[in-house]
């Protein structure tokens, strides 16, 4: 007995974002990884489609998008399938407090003083995971080039009031 395998054309569209918002979501969403794949079937294009909502939410996620709203469809023709997402990201969450503070030895130190001023994220911001790191990594230099080897954070949260759209940083 042989298989055959049947190519499914498939077309994907993202609509409603722009810039790195879609190139984050294109990178994430594997129904659109999978558009190539001449081996990919009906059954795991429809399972593939059931996620992308849920992958589309979690690559905004990263650039303080906690609102997304997804209106997606799926639709099979003589031509294979189309996938359409039309995205809604909502507004971004931004940074309403910021609390960046040194202690133990290295409290009270002149190069430690402006932290907070310094931090890449400031209170109105929109909340982006990656200046969040980007301001942990520079402090965690700081110290280091000041000869606090064994420094580390006793505190990094970042709490998301979603429903106010706000976020709080220590």
């Amino acid at each position: 007995q042989t298989s055959v395998c049947l190519a499914v054309p498939l077309t994907v569209t993202v609509e409603g974002v722009e810039g790195e918002l879609s190139t984050n979501i294109k990178i994430r969403l594997k129904i659109f990884l999978h558009q190539a794949d001449p081996a990919i079937t009906a059954r795991q294009i429809r399972r593939l489609h059931k996620r992308a909502p849920e992958e589309i939410a979690a690559a905004l996620a990263p650039y303080g998008y906690y609102s997304v709203k997804v209106d997606s469809s799926l639709a099979a023709s003589a031509e294979g399938w189309q996938a359409v997402y039309r995205v809604s990201a909502g507004p971004a969450v931004t940074v309403d407090r910021l609390s960046v503070g040194v202690t133990g030895p290295c409290r009270g130190r002149p190069f430690f003083e402006n932290l907070a001023a310094a931090f890449p994220l400031q209170p109105g911001d929109p909340l982006k995971d990656s200046l969040y790191e980007e301001g942990k990594k520079k402090i965690q230099a700081l110290a280091l080039v000041h000869g606090y080897n064994q420094a580390r954070f006793t505190e990094h949260t970042v709490v998301v009031r979603r429903k106010e759209g706000l976020a709080d940083i220590s």
